[in-house]
């Protein structure tokens, strides 16, 4: 086809930046006679492939996830594929042009002289002569290699010196593999992600003595039972689990021998959300895009455990024990500090959208919270009294973990470690990192206050 997109000057848009989520291109250059703002409460779900309006800029939701923007329609075009060189199908700088295709969707054309995701041009598939359709039935971007030969990093097998020797046995709501994350690829949409509660993580693999950034389990309310094949030593941080080997009770936060064969068995999490379960030498499933965390906003990372997976265990680094003493324990799980008596408190630091909200914003704020049924690891959602704030649109921009947005319904969302790179909404103020670790712990029901960070 060779018409013009519906609703842009030009026939075409222009990639601007990348957001929110992996393959999620913002894209400028929408007709303002058909600019519409976003909802004033985000979906919980958006399907993969919609095409979106927000404000003067569109784009294509490359997964199924949450959002805020106007459907259009929907497009089949593969916006983001790990396995692809570059993973992103819009770079920033290439033009976009929608038409309607014969199957009724959305048929998405790059085209040919738009930028590679490495800066070097090239056509879309099938294009010849630059106002080629593609994506729709067509689509599936960049050619020149198939799937599973990317650069070497963006997807990688277990390493060397492995070995299958964990087996689970049942897993609970939900466990999933975690390391410090996959910083540094904001420009293609993909969020850091990595452990929720950093710092139970990283006092998990000091117990057994890992390196900070070998992977962990995270284990939500507990049900974790996994079988060692050979001798290890695990460690169990984070959300309180009364926890066994063999049927013998074991304890948190200290190094515990596991013998060849022996049962490691969770229990229900007591207090907090999050356990942290690490295993000498690290788990080792294969690294998507530099990281084997699991990031479930974007899909990407090794998928939840489930009974009958095999785990692989890194060899261990020789004579990496953490010396003698006490180790850093900044926050318990789950536990009120000394003064907190309504609920956990969580200090503010105000900014960087001030002007955005209205006389009493920062008094509303501090009310008494509630965590709503529907947070997770992308963010936790609190009800209670609305934040008063201007009404209008914010030119999407970068989000930081810890970001404390309001959207217009006026009920504060905190992010954590799947937050998406980006977001519309005006940010009140950012957690101060140990209280992000704090918020991660948080459980559906448990009671919140929000208030401004005190001079350190």
């Amino acid at each position: 086809s060779r018409r013009s997109s519906p609703g842009t000057r030009g026939g075409s848009t222009t990639a601007a930046f990348g957001g929110f989520a992996p393959g999620f291109t913002y894209l400028v250059g929408v007709d303002p006679a058909i600019a519409a703002p976003r909802l004033p409460t985000p979906r919980t779900r958006v399907p993969a492939g919609s095409v979106a309006l927000a404000g003067e800029l569109t784009a294509v939701y490359p997964g199924e996830s949450p959002g805020g923007w106007r459907l259009l329609g929907r497009t089949d075009a593969r916006m983001f594929d790990a396995d692809r060189d570059p993973p992103a199908l819009v770079a920033p700088g290439a033009r976009v042009r929608f038409a309607p295709s014969r199957a009724g969707a959305s048929a998405l054309a790059v085209l040919a002289d738009a930028p590679r995701g490495d800066g070097r041009g090239t056509a879309a598939p099938g294009a010849t002569t630059g106002e080629d359709v593609v994506g729709g039935e067509r689509g599936e971007g960049p050619v020149g290699r198939e799937p599973g030969e990317g650069p070497e990093g963006w997807r990688a097998s277990a390493g060397s010196g492995t070995t299958s020797a964990v087996e689970v046995l049942a897993t609970g709501p939900l466990v999933l593999v975690e390391d410090e994350g996959r910083p540094g690829l904001a420009a293609i949409g993909v969020g850091p992600s990595g452990a929720a509660d950093r710092t139970s993580h990283a006092l998990a693999n000091r117990l057994v003595g890992n390196p900070a950034s070998a992977a962990t389990l995270e284990v939500a309310l507990g049900g974790l039972a996994l079988r060692f094949r050979e001798r290890a030593v695990v460690a169990l941080t984070g959300a309180a689990v009364p926890a066994t080997v063999d049927g013998v009770p074991v304890g948190m936060n200290a190094p515990v021998p596991v013998p060849p064969g022996g049962v490691l068995r969770l229990g229900l999490a007591t207090r907090g959300l999050r356990t942290y379960v690490a295993v000498r030498g690290g788990v080792t499933p294969g690294a998507v895009l530099g990281s084997r965390s699991r990031d479930t906003l974007a899909g990407i990372g090794p998928a939840p455990l489930r009974p009958g997976d095999e785990l692989t265990v890194g060899a261990p680094v020789a004579g990496r024990w953490a010396a003698p003493g006490v180790a850093p324990v900044r926050h318990v799980p789950g536990e009120l500090r000394p003064g907190e008596r309504a609920g956990a408190v969580l200090e503010v630091l105000p900014g960087p959208r001030a002007d955005w909200f209205l006389p009493g914003a920062w008094q509303a704020l501090r009310a008494l919270r509630t965590v709503s049924a529907d947070s997770d690891r992308v963010a936790i959602r609190l009800d209670g009294q609305a934040v008063p704030r201007r009404s209008g649109e914010l030119p999407s921009e970068g989000l930081v973990r810890g970001a404390v947005q309001v959207p217009p319904d006026g009920r504060p969302v905190v992010f954590l470690a799947d937050r998406p790179v980006t977001g519309g909404y005006p940010v009140i103020g950012v957690l101060r990192p140990d209280d992000v670790d704090r918020a991660a712990q948080l459980r559906p029901g448990d009671r919140v206050v929000l208030r401004a960070a005190r001079p350190s």
